[in-house]
């Protein structure tokens, strides 16, 4: 049990199961002004309280929003299963692992937009030498870990000593004109007034969204940080991936919206492999359960952690600290996240998450829908091993993955691919910089998407009730039977292994006196017919052996050729009562 938790005049108790009371707002004041300020809006816009707004009128507030929702929804693909082969797989963590490859694999950046943002940094730095000769234009954060998403920003810091005698704002606005004038962008903003005051522009050739800094030492720092963990940590990649792409879909990427920024993300993984208990025993490999670990991290983060008392350190191999006893309870927001920088153990990385809670949401979110859709594919893998998977249809090849229900590849991020790969074939940026262009190698062949599946023929209903009525008679009369044969050879075992019936299943139970009429002239006891009935439930590979006192296995006692008499007499009296 968790400690009370004070608000206001109030004092609850909540358990692991109620973690989500700390996500609500903090009292009924906010939730009731939040509602008054909403019908104050509605009102304001012409709608009453007690009118539901109609579509257009919906779509003249929030267009935007309207029109994201509508691309997420029906634009989103999921090219990455496209390269997966289903049928090599018949086991479900292992398809969920080859998934998360195939993902992380397909969103990495490719060599040529690696290739194209070093020629807009080098572009960035020749103007700045220009106008300042004895500054350095150096790349940080998720471009030098190679972390980044195919739209996501490059990370510019200016180091020069001239500047640090200078006004700073001054400088970012000089910078700005500079950038524009020279043409590399047109759409440029000066951001003074913000904790690490940037200049944040667009390039005109491949649109790549560009943030620089001046004389912030803390990302480079930071790169060579994860780079080692990139190094020591092999699953982390591929996690990182994932997570990142899913918390920038949902808005939550961007730390000055409250959200979970990438050094944040990188840290929490990090410190969930750090403290996995079977990693640290050794027990499983992490990159070879990939698809397991990607459900148990949004679990723990979404739906188990302590956000309130626990904070995460990834110096020394891992650990979890007291906020209160470092200092770094914010009494205001009790839940944010605490992280310890591994280069700064006075830094809390994540103190400027104020939104954290609706990450903590989203990874909830994720792991009930993952947990769902896993069970789903697990039936489905069931169903194919005993042999009762019926195909009305021939679904496509990314029916079976499992992270198309999370997140999806939208024709944005396809089109900027497509950009980026057709502006470094060009060479334009070369000329511009008059440098030779550079062999990249073979490009890995690109898989086309699945063909549409062929109409399938329609159902004759009467035919498949009637295959459904035969094979339903088929196993009650196998399981009348007295499987004589089914342990005579260990060919036989082999065969019947996967048409087993589970062990909570019932079976057609043969009375004494059913039993000992259908076997001529031998004898039985009641004892020796209950070990019929039960032995069932043992493993096949286990058998009495001569010295066993429990009662002999009667299977095994019968002869063939009378075992082989009784089976065609029950056949023809099974099929007889069916039809009468």
């Amino acid at each position: 049990m968790k400690p009370p938790k004070k608000r206001g005049n109030k004092t609850e108790t909540f358990d692991g199961a109620n973690e989500f009371i700390a996500l609500m707002p903090s009292s009924d004041d906010e939730a009731e002004e939040a509602d008054r300020a909403a019908t104050r809006d509605n009102s304001q816009n012409g709608h009453s309280s007690g009118r539901k707004r109609t579509a257009e009128q919906l779509d003249a507030e929030r267009p935007s929003t309207r029109r994201r929702q509508d691309q997420t929804q029906f634009n989103r693909s999921t090219p990455w299963t496209w390269s997966i082969d289903w049928s090599k797989y018949h086991d479900l963590p292992k398809m969920f692992h080859a998934e998360v490859m195939a993902f992380s694999n397909y969103v990495s950046p490719t060599d040529e937009e690696h290739e194209s943002r070093r020629l807009i940094i080098m572009l960035v730095e020749r103007v700045v030498k220009r106008r300042w000769s004895d500054a350095t234009v150096l790349p940080f954060g998720s471009f030098e870990t190679k972390l980044y998403h195919p739209l996501g920003d490059i990370d510019l810091v200016i180091q020069s000593r001239r500047m640090e005698t200078l006004n700073r704002k001054n400088i970012l606005y000089q910078l700005a004109d500079l950038l524009r004038r020279e043409g590399i962008t047109d759409h440029v903003q000066v951001i003074a007034h913000a904790r690490v005051p940037i200049v944040k522009f667009v390039t005109t050739y491949g649109n790549f969204a560009v943030d620089v800094s001046i004389n912030q030492d803390n990302g480079l720092k930071s790169g060579r940080i994860v780079n080692g963990f990139l190094h020591e940590l092999p699953a982390l990649r591929p996690l990182a991936m994932v997570v990142k792409a899913f918390l920038r879909e949902r808005k939550a990427n961007e730390v000055f919206n409250g959200g979970l920024g990438s050094y944040s993300t990188v840290c929490l993984l990090v410190n969930f492999l750090q403290m996995h208990p079977k990693l640290r025993s050794g027990e499983i490999r992490a990159e070879e359960n990939l698809g397991t670990l990607l459900i148990e991290f949004f679990e723990l983060y979404g739906q188990l952690f302590n956000s309130r008392d626990v904070g995460l350190s990834l110096r020394y191999g891992g650990s979890y600290y007291s906020k209160t006893a470092r200092g770094w309870l914010d009494s205001r927001q009790p839940m944010l996240l605490s992280i310890e920088d591994p280069h700064d153990a006075s830094n809390d990385v994540s103190k400027g998450s104020f939104n954290i809670h609706n990450v903590f949401r989203h990874f909830a979110g994720a792991h009930e829908m993952l947990t769902s859709i896993s069970y789903q594919r697990a039936a489905t893998f069931d169903s194919m091993r005993r042999g009762r998977h019926i195909r009305f249809d021939h679904p496509a090849r990314q029916d079976m993955g499992i992270l198309g229900s999370l997140m999806g590849i939208d024709e944005e991020m396809l089109e900027h691919r497509r950009r980026v790969r057709e502006l470094y074939e060009s060479g334009l940026l070369h000329d511009w910089l008059g440098i030779a262009k550079r062999h990249l190698g073979p490009r890995p062949p690109s898989v086309p998407p699945p063909p549409m599946p062929a109409p399938s023929p329609p159902i004759d209903i009467s035919r498949l009730r009637a295959q459904s009525s035969l094979e339903k008679g088929e196993e009650e009369m196998a399981m009348s039977d007295d499987d004589a044969e089914s342990t005579s050879s260990g060919d036989s075992d082999q065969d019947t292994r996967y048409a087993a019936q589970p062990s909570g299943s019932k079976r057609k139970q043969t009375s004494y006196e059913e039993y000992q009429s259908s076997n001529e002239g031998d004898t039985l006891d009641l004892s020796a017919d209950f070990v019929l009935h039960t032995a069932e439930r043992r493993s096949e590979d286990t058998s009495p052996g001569p010295d066993d006192s429990s009662p002999p296995d009667l299977k095994s006692s019968q002869p063939k050729s009378s075992s082989g008499r009784v089976k065609i007499d029950r056949k023809r009296d099974f099929w007889a009562s069916k039809s009468g």
